[in-house]
């Protein structure tokens, strides 16, 4: 940032803010930082730009510090950058000491942001630089954004930086991903997109690593609402030969309702859940692809539950797996309709022209991509953040066809709007003064 007098004023306003004598409306996260730049790391907001860089062997040593990991990261950033090419954004891959380790970035801007100090080897954790997506996602271990003027250093305020934490089964940091635009003019609505993005593609990485870090242990998977089982958001537990619980991720905390891992790492699976190991084991033997619904031991809470065996993710990696079974549900109703099914958020307003459901594994990991028309202030971004949402829609119609699907989900059906030249939609049908064709002699 060229403009002198600007940083004087930025310095003064962060200054003013962190001593009280000058309200200043941040987040909490940004709030935080600034008062640790300026009162713990003794920094200057108006100070001068030095970027700290490692020499090529010293990050080259870092790099393979992440062994197989940084392999799979970069394939994600790859998919990440597809997502936001185009919009003035690099993504970032750093350590756990916010180091940066690798970069995808549009041709053209590298100038731009070898000149904002985003590059290999570059140091910037809050020490170095402030606040900023980086660093003070590592000094936070949560995801954060950061935007033009709420970074600490003036020479930075050009930049808007959206980071979130890749997370090892332990709960230890083992790097950030980051979404970062050198010359930002993005509204922060726009962020909320970013960070959401972000945030997932940094969830992906953790849940692989979870998964290749024990493969000799039963993995539980399980969530609250079945159709997450296998997705995203899904809890995992993994658990030795002896039914000792030996690692669980951030989402089986959160389902659990515990706020670290005392209560369960350590101890038997049978404390948590009611259920016997032999039963755990005898699922994974005969059944390991059917759901099946399980309570906890505190409160009684039912969640629904897959179990993967021992060494069952050991072997070559394949780019496609079209060979598995489905995964059933061993709670269904006799007429086929799934107890206890909720509505996601957008099921009424979808127009699910079409589902594709591609199960890529990938450096063994799936990705899951459902083709729908949905609402958004900002299409691309927002159709992508929201594919969680679609997801079960797009599945159950990849496994049952769309008449029996909708046949099965009354919430699913409701997102039809015309069928063989027929509108569906009463209120559409009204405001175009066409005959409504029900939408339970569509689907009969």
């Amino acid at each position: 940032m060229g403009d002198s007098a600007m940083v004087v004023r930025h310095a003064s306003r962060v200054i003013k803010s962190v001593r009280g004598e000058q309200r200043a409306t941040v987040a909490s996260h940004v709030a935080k930082s600034w008062n640790r730049c300026l009162t713990e790391y003794g920094m200057q907001p108006s100070g001068a730009r030095a970027t700290h860089v490692l020499e090529a062997a010293a990050l080259r040593e870092r790099q393979q510090r992440m062994g197989e990991l940084l392999g799979v990261a970069r394939a994600e950033m790859e998919s990440l950058y597809d997502q936001i090419s185009g919009s003035g954004y690099a993504v970032i891959l750093a350590d756990g000491d916010a180091t940066i380790l690798h970069t995808i970035t549009d041709p053209t801007l590298k100038r731009e942001f070898r000149h904002a100090g985003l590059w290999h080897g570059a140091l910037w954790d809050e020490r170095h630089e402030g606040t900023n997506g980086i660093g003070t996602c590592v000094a936070e271990h949560s995801s954060v954004t950061v935007h033009r003027d709420e970074h600490f250093m003036g020479y930075n305020v050009g930049l808007s930086c959206s980071g979130a934490p890749i997370i090892d089964a332990h709960g230890d940091l083992l790097g950030v991903l980051d979404a970062s635009s050198a010359n930002c003019g993005d509204t922060r609505l726009i962020q909320r997109h970013t960070i959401a993005l972000v945030t997932m593609s940094a969830k992906l990485i953790s849940r692989f690593h979870f998964l290749r870090e024990y493969p000799d242990a039963f993995v539980l998977q399980f969530h609250s609402r079945p159709e997450f089982v296998g997705l995203l958001h899904e809890a995992l537990i993994a658990i030795d030969r002896d039914g000792t619980v030996l690692a669980v991720n951030e989402s089986a905390l959160a389902q659990l309702g515990h706020p670290d891992r005392s209560k369960l790492v350590g101890r038997s699976i049978e404390a948590a859940f009611q259920f016997a190991f032999t039963t755990l084991e005898q699922r994974a033997a005969t059944d390991p692809r059917t759901i099946w619904p399980i309570r906890d031991v505190a409160h009684g809470r039912r969640f629904f539950a897959l179990v993967r065996s021992p060494r069952a993710a050991a072997g070559s990696r394949r780019r496609f797996c079209s060979s598995e079974p489905p995964i059933r549900m061993a709670w269904m109703k006799p007429n086929g309709a799934a107890s206890g099914a909720k509505s996601p958020g957008h099921a009424s307003t979808a127009k699910v022209s079409e589902a594709m459901v591609a199960m890529c594994r990938s450096h063994r990991y799936a990705h899951i991509r459902s083709e729908c028309s949905m609402p958004g202030a900002v299409s691309r971004t927002s159709t992508y953040a929201l594919n969680n949402v679609t997801l079960p829609h797009a599945l159950k119609i990849a496994d049952l066809g769309w008449k029996e699907a909708m046949r099965q989900d009354p919430h699913l059906a409701q997102g039809l709007n015309v069928h063989a030249g027929r509108v569906t939609y009463p209120a559409v049908a009204a405001e175009l003064g066409y005959d409504v064709l029900p939408i339970e002699e569509a689907i009969a």
